[in-house]
């Protein structure tokens, strides 16, 4: 099943027509093509047919500018109208410069997989009044549709959300029955916002300053020299006394 990343930011490019030219060259070929001004491209659809095309370099370079991997599109190829969206743009890593746009062909009597974005709306009374802070734990909703069912995204409203603890679920949201939500048991029970408790600050002891430490280390040096130096009388001593047991 494809599966497609829908970004409502814009839910459908504001461009005229992108025009493709079928394409004869092919592999290393291509090469010929990027200097001659065109980019090679390819649609593919649900049925696994792939139609070879290129496209102009400013016109490529305009799309890989204005939309995302799921922007809907307007093709134009061979004289015949089609909607797609972007499967994926190849750049040079050194250059950036466009190599290959790969587009998928959607049917439109087709139902495919989307992530539909939520998107919260107003402002948490919570928040406002600083007794906790806002999480969002769910971002998107999986659902299978037609292309011209998708709406751009869910608007969740978090004005209701006044005390820690408290959550909007999906199941408390209203999706349109012509978006089918997948893993609907298990998904209507997820959290899309809710509130938690403000971090408390802890205070960080500060280390004491070198200068103290090195005062410390000198006294205890000090002390081992006393001690070493008693030591070392002791043991003339000794060496002392064994000298007068040699003599008598």
């Amino acid at each position: 099943m494809w599966h497609f990343v829908y970004n409502f930011s814009e839910s459908h490019y504001d461009m005229e027509n992108v025009v493709l030219e079928k394409r004869e060259l092919t592999g290393k070929k291509c090469k010929k093509l990027i200097r001659d001004g065109f980019v090679p491209c390819a649609i593919y659809n649900i049925k696994g047919k792939t139609k070879l095309c290129q496209l102009k370099k400013g016109t490529a370079e305009k799309l890989l500018r204005g939309v995302t991997s799921s922007t809907m599109l307007d093709l134009e190829y061979e004289k015949k109208k089609l909607k797609a969206l972007v499967k994926d743009i190849d750049t040079n890593p050194r250059t950036d410069a466009i190599r290959h746009i790969s587009f998928f062909e959607l049917d439109e009597d087709t139902a495919l997989t989307f992530e539909i974005p939520f998107v919260l709306e107003g402002e948490a009374p919570a928040v406002k009044n600083n007794i906790g802070v806002l999480i969002q734990t769910t971002n998107y909703i999986m659902v299978k549709c037609k292309s011209q069912d998708l709406i751009p995204q869910i608007e969740v409203d978090i004005s209701s959300l006044a005390e820690i603890g408290d959550s909007i679920l999906v199941s408390d949201i209203k999706i349109p029955p012509e978006l089918e939500i997948l893993n609907e048991e298990e998904v209507l029970s997820y959290t899309i916002a809710t509130i938690t408790e403000l971090q408390k600050e802890i205070e960080i002891e500060e280390p004491e300053e070198e200068e103290e430490d090195g005062e410390e280390l000198g006294d205890e040096e000090a002390t081992e020299g006393d001690e070493t130096g008693g030591t070392g009388e002791e043991t003339g001593g000794e060496e002392t006394a064994e000298g007068k047991k040699e003599e008598n």
